[in-house]
């Protein structure tokens, strides 16, 4: 867990520009959490595969290009995109976030299917209906946003990631561009490079008239940029994530965190969060 909090410091910024900017609860951040613990390459056994652990299908459905060259499921911004549109999506659908994280965890139709068996709308009276790896997912979700809020009440400290939000640059670019000569140019190891951006299968950002986005080390921003304009075709320009400060989680209204425990606990002692053993309900995916 410390390891995964140390990684939040790297991708939360991205995932709250892109809430902020589909106007989606900050907490859903915490979903890679369960998914991917923010281990960007992470794979599952059914082909899924990123942050957000976009399935080929899905991922194709919401724009995400898998090809040889490249693989946007493995690219932070791309992919934190087109899982807030699926999320806004899935809320549309059920009009409930509950639900709706049920269905991105296993699927609509089964949600759907679920909802005609029980009867109802309401989560917890259908739950029996989905999956088990859905039925420990709502729990998992719920945990791992109260600690990620609250670790330090539970001895709990961010691991230090070789990199954060602050001293990385996001640049996009139209033209080919080997990630070797870039990582010459900016002074640093092709390694480094590989880690930011792992969504490069080959090696080389392909051409894209939507462009591509790069991540590069702060430090050797303005080398990049002057060996890019030197090859005389890559246009170029910087981008500015400016995400809104985190709210706290058990104040906001998205899941209303302390009437599902307090009216849970009973029912379901694994949701009593002051004595949940939080790695044990973690789905592990990858």
């Amino acid at each position: 867990m410390e390891a995964t909090l140390g990684r939040a410091q790297l991708y939360f910024p991205i995932f709250e520009y892109h809430l902020k900017k589909y106007d989606l609860p900050d907490e859903l951040k915490y979903i890679p959490f369960v998914e991917s613990r923010l281990k960007i390459r992470a794979q599952s056994d059914m082909k899924a595969a990123g942050l957000w652990q976009f399935m080929p299908y899905t991922a194709k459905r919401y724009k995400l290009r898998i090809t040889e060259s490249i693989d946007e499921r493995f690219d932070p911004i791309k992919s934190t995109d087109a899982a807030a549109r699926l999320l806004r999506d899935l809320n549309e659908e059920f009009g409930d976030w509950l639900l709706a994280l049920a269905a991105y965890n296993c699927g609509s139709g089964r949600v759907q299917r679920a909802i005609r068996k029980g009867k109802s709308k309401d989560y917890w009276k259908i739950a029996q209906y989905l999956p088990k790896q859905t039925q420990h997912y709502i729990p998992a979700f719920i945990a791992n946003v109260y600690i990620g809020n609250y670790y330090t009440k539970h001895n709990l400290q961010p691991k230090t990631h070789q990199f954060h939000f602050e001293n990385v640059k996001i640049i996009k670019l139209q033209d080919v561009v080997r990630l070797s000569d870039i990582a010459k140019a900016g002074g640093y190891s092709l390694k480094q490079l590989r880690m930011l951006n792992p969504c490069y299968m080959q090696g080389i950002v392909p051409a894209s008239q939507r462009g591509n986005y790069l991540m590069v080390p702060a430090s050797s921003m303005l080398q990049v940029q002057e060996y890019i304009h030197k090859t005389g075709k890559n246009q170029t320009r910087e981008i500015f994530l400016k995400p809104k400060p985190p709210t706290a989680m058990l104040d906001t209204p998205m899941l209303r965190f302390q009437d599902v425990v307090a009216s849970r606990t009973t029912e379901h002692s694994w949701l009593c969060v002051m004595e949940l053993d939080f790695a044990s309900l973690q789905t592990r995916r990858s």
